[in-house]
């Protein structure tokens, strides 16, 4: 099987450019979001991707209401103990340093190995009309999500996302894991809600734990492969049922 090396896995267009790195930690501090196109050598997002898309036969479909945020799971997933037992190249880049000292300086804060079997690490597929990764917020602090493959832009499948989603939700007087479409109709007419579209080999960073977010529904058949990446901004945390819902 093929291996991460240990070092050299993001590419030349982030090294060594303190300007750059100023200015995604700026981005990053106002909206919880950054895009990094092309943020691994080409080699490395070879590697990830042969490997994603090997695994793609050994998803598992979900279909079902998120009760916690009652919204919507229809995807397909594979779970971070089921992905390490298949993949060496996906572990191995889980536990890069490199990688961990970059996440470290966009975000400012140490980081720390997810402790959940399930979430540490995740695979999540669309795979054809109305497939989408329903309005939620994760346990762990932080995501980088590498993508593998990306639908037609017009189709769906781009990340939507609502920063500072529980001071507006206190602001404006609904409950955050609760009254989430309403939540979200009400920062859409405010502005706030934000979306992007990704390309494949484009990853992002994500304040997942504090921002809202989802992969939108597609509107039409194509494939959307991700892998996502995650990491805590404390050595220890109780975790909900979520993750275990959608991934065990």
């Amino acid at each position: 099987m093929q291996k991460i090396w240990p070092a050299g896995i993001i590419s030349d267009r982030y090294q060594g450019k303190p300007a750059l790195q100023r200015q995604l930690r700026t981005s990053f501090r106002n909206t919880g979001y950054v895009k990094l196109p092309k943020f691994l050598t080409p080699d490395a997002f070879r590697a990830v991707s042969s490997e994603v898309t090997r695994l793609h036969s050994a998803r598992v479909r979900k279909d079902f209401v998120m009760r916690d945020f009652n919204t919507d799971r229809k995807m397909s997933v594979l779970s971070g103990k089921d992905v390490v037992r298949q993949s060496e190249v996906i572990a191995n880049l889980y536990a890069c340093q490199e990688l961990r000292d970059w996440i470290t300086s966009l975000t400012g804060t140490d980081i720390h190995t997810v402790l959940h079997d399930d979430e540490f690490l995740v695979v999540n597929f669309l795979d054809g009309e109305r497939d989408t990764h329903g309005w939620h917020l994760d346990d762990p602090r932080y995501a980088l999500i590498i993508v593998v493959e990306s639908p037609a832009t017009h189709i769906g499948g781009c990340i939507e996302y609502v920063p500072d989603w529980k001071r507006l939700a206190c602001e404006e007087g609904f409950e955050p894991h609760q009254h989430v479409e309403h939540g979200v109709e009400i920062c859409k007419r405010k502005g706030k809600l934000l979306s992007d579209t990704l390309k494949s080999s484009d990853c992002y960073l994500l304040d997942a734990g504090e921002v809202l977010h989802r992969v939108s529904p597609m509107s039409a058949d194509g494939s959307r492969k991700a892998l996502n990446l995650a990491f805590d901004d404390r050595r220890y945390r109780v975790y909900g049922e979520t993750a275990t819902r959608l991934y065990a």
